[in-house]
């Protein structure tokens, strides 16, 4: 500033001339410390609250206040849709430069870090492990019961119907919350002790983080190890690294025609529901065939069980396996959809396993319920290939399970034995008197004979 100037004041004129007095290296300390002044002042100056600044938060966060679809108009779902992209997916985004910097200094975070866990000082109730249980059951519920939940916290928040269809799951919307609902009463997909928590906001925000995490944990695993999984394709390790290559060489194997896509009359190129690979040796023209490919029993046992089961059907001996954790014993239609578009995902040109795909715009979410919904009419109309699919899936996947089985000797050792114990000499029979009581100094014997023979 110039001494010229008639608005400076005569503290700053006096600041300018000790300035001018100051060397290079003191000036250069003298900024340093104003700059630390004025961090400090700027730290302990009043904020707004995180939850009035605009960023891109998901709506799990945001619609905890929500009412049932009977009471809310549909536009105000698909908004609330379009913002959670299902609520699972929380913080998969990291924040804008103009919120980090309005973020006090110690909640930043680190650009593409995954955010931090909600913090449980104000909710004593959720402690570290119980966090840590939620996100497990979520996970185990997206992986083998729903990959995205609709309406996520409108689903946890409605009254169960007890005289819901099942068959009519994908009619509408209000059908497909009923669905949620109920897949997350049942048992095997969620333990029922969560049954008491899932109205509540916080426990459904830790629940939501969970399944998102379980779908990237999945597709990441697949990608990464796909070049031993699956044997038959001949994988380079590099091949999958690179959008191109994968694009190139695989999207026929997922899905890819030239008259795929038939939006509004006009055919163009895209995806469909009938990929090559998950039909029995690529024949899509046989839906016998359908759920019944290679590449997806390598792909489930490689998640359930570790990489190695995908070739031996030896599961890992580590307890960290998914199967031995969450104790899996059996197929769910759920879980053979799920794998069906984790492996079409890993081959696609796609870089973030979101719904649709961010390059190849596959509406991974709908095709799922295309998948389930083929299965879950196959079921019910007690269909020859439905039957075949679950039948095989669980022989294939759950091949050392057999939950209503007990294992059996393949020799006759244990016949042996027994022959052994029947042919030995029989007990002298034990004296006693006439009142059943033992002779007298018989339990000292015996109790001496124990001491002498441990020592």
């Amino acid at each position: 500033m110039s001494r010229e100037n008639s608005h400076s004041s005569p503290a700053q004129s006096d600041n300018e001339d000790r300035q001018d007095d100051m060397t290079p290296q003191e000036r250069i300390r003298a900024l340093e410390a104003e700059v630390n002044k004025l961090k400090k002042t700027s730290r302990s100056s009043g904020r707004a609250p995180l939850a009035s600044i605009s960023t891109n938060t998901t709506g799990d966060q945001r619609d905890h206040n929500t009412t049932s679809p009977s009471t809310s108009s549909r536009a105000t779902h698909k908004r609330r849709q379009a913002d959670a992209d299902d609520g699972e997916n929380s913080h998969d985004g990291s924040l804008s430069d103009s919120t980090r910097d309005s973020m006090p200094r110690k909640k930043r975070q680190k650009k593409n870090q995954r955010s931090k866990e909600p913090d449980s000082d104000d909710d004593p109730k959720y402690g570290a492990l119980t966090m840590a249980a939620i996100r497990s059951a979520s996970r185990k519920f997206c992986f083998m019961g729903i990959l995205w939940m609709i309406y996520p916290n409108e689903t946890m928040s409605a009254a169960l119907d007890q005289e819901f269809d099942a068959q009519t799951r994908f009619e509408n919307d209000e059908t497909r919350i009923q669905a949620q609902l109920h897949d997350l009463y049942n048992p095997d997909l969620l333990d029922t002790k969560w049954l008491q928590e899932i109205k509540n906001e916080r426990f459904q925000t830790i629940f939501f983080q969970g399944m998102g995490g379980q779908r990237s944990d999945a597709a990441s695993r697949l990608r990464g190890d796909g070049y031993k999984i699956f044997p038959r394709l001949k994988i380079q390790p590099t091949d999958l690294i690179d959008p191109l290559v994968r694009e190139e060489k695989y999207k026929h194997l997922i899905g890819w025609a030239p008259d795929a896509n038939k939006k509004n009359g006009i055919i163009g190129p895209g995806y469909k529901l009938q990929a090559p690979i998950l039909f029995k040796d690529g024949d899509v023209t046989d839906i016998n065939k359908m759920f019944l490919s290679e590449e997806l029993f390598q792909a489930a046992k490689a998640l359930i069980w570790g990489p190695k089961a995908a070739l031996s059907d030896e599961p890992s001996r580590s307890g960290h396996v998914l199967g031995k954790l969450w104790n899996l014993k059996r197929v769910t239609i759920g879980f053979i959809c799920t794998i069906c578009i984790c492996v079409r995902w890993t081959f696609s040109r796609d870089i973030e396993f979101h719904e649709p795909g961010d390059t190849t715009k596959i509406p991974y979410r709908a095709d799922w319920e295309s998948y389930y919904q083929l299965l879950l009419r196959g079921q019910a109309s007690n269909r020859a290939s439905t039957k075949k699919v679950l039948e095989t899936w669980n022989q294939r996947v759950f091949f050392h399970e057999r939950p209503d089985e007990v294992a059996e000797h393949h020799d006759d050792s244990f016949d042996t034995l027994l022959a052994m114990l029947d042919a030995g000499p029989a007990a002298e029979p034990l004296v006693t008197h006439t009142n059943g009581t033992r002779p007298e100094g018989t339990d000292g014997e015996e109790q001496g004979e124990i001491a002498g023979s441990e020592n």
